[in-house]
């Protein structure tokens, strides 16, 4: 059997062969809550039923808009699954940045944290008619809001549940169709020269980058990872996302930016 040739094939091939392990890990109100690598798959299966069921499809662009935490990782996961690209951003970035990103990537689909990001996103929805969907998953202060594109993380998933035959076989297939040449990140410059424009990195560029991080470092199986650095950095695509799943590492969540340094610790 051949060597799994994207990110989504990767995340399948450990569910199978390591189920139970623990494959995640994110600090919420004090306690650290652990995912297995079938909680994992079965996250993004979901999600990616979700995206199915509002229109997404293959080689279209989904928006990334948060802090580091699983939901962001499975987010990116189920987009790639479904055999669309994403591109993330820095979560301070700007609501004209956000625009500018949504309209030169035209993207069809936003995954905004909490409140704060939501109201970068819904202000400037009516002007880009191909983004359709925004989904949260932070829901303080967003009880009151009202959009016919705004959907939480479980009103998204609703589609997946329960999960037939037939769904899980489609999510199957559509991640075996996935080939190593297609896009799965635009990662896009500081725009220092210019307009920020979105550099294309490939299933095969992502999975070849962490490699060689994983053999220059000597990454032992099973490590432990803690993860902060902004998604919208190749790096952390590279090691977090990538290689977290090649080597397969711990991927560890702090519960704030400002506990990064007693997160480490604990782990």
């Amino acid at each position: 059997k051949r060597e799994p040739q994207t990110l989504p094939q990767w995340l399948l091939h450990n569910a199978l062969t390591r189920p139970n392990e623990v494959a995640q890990r994110h600090k919420r109100d004090g306690f650290w809550k652990e995912f297995s690598w079938t909680d994992v798959r079965d996250e993004v299966r979901a999600l990616t039923l979700g995206m199915r069921a509002r229109g997404v499809q293959r080689g279209q662009t989904v928006v990334l808009l948060s802090e580091n935490r699983p939901e962001l990782y499975w987010a990116e996961w189920a987009a790639l699954a479904l055999g669309a690209k994403v591109v993330a951003l820095y979560p301070d970035a700007a609501a004209t940045e956000v625009e500018y990103v949504v309209d030169d990537a035209q993207a069809v689909c936003v995954f905004a944290e909490d409140q704060e990001q939501v109201d970068k996103v819904l202000p400037f929805m009516a002007r880009h008619l191909g983004l359709h969907t925004v989904v949260w998953w932070e829901s303080g202060g967003l009880w009151s809001y009202r959009h016919e594109g705004l959907l939480g993380w479980d009103a998204f998933k609703e589609p997946a549940r329960p999960i037939s035959p037939q769904d899980s076989a489609w999510f199957e297939q559509s991640v075996a169709q996935g080939q190593s040449s297609d896009i799965a990140v635009l990662s896009y410059t500081s725009g220092t020269t210019g307009a920020p424009k979105g550099v294309i990195t490939t299933h095969a560029s992502m999975l070849h980058n962490a490699e060689l991080i994983g053999k220059t470092m000597q990454v032992p199986d099973g490590c432990e990872y803690l993860s902060y650095i902004p998604l919208s950095w190749a790096t952390e695509q590279w090691v977090g996302v990538a290689l977290g799943l090649v080597r397969p590492m711990r991927v560890n969540f702090a519960e704030r930016p400002d506990q990064i340094q007693e997160a480490i610790r604990e782990l």
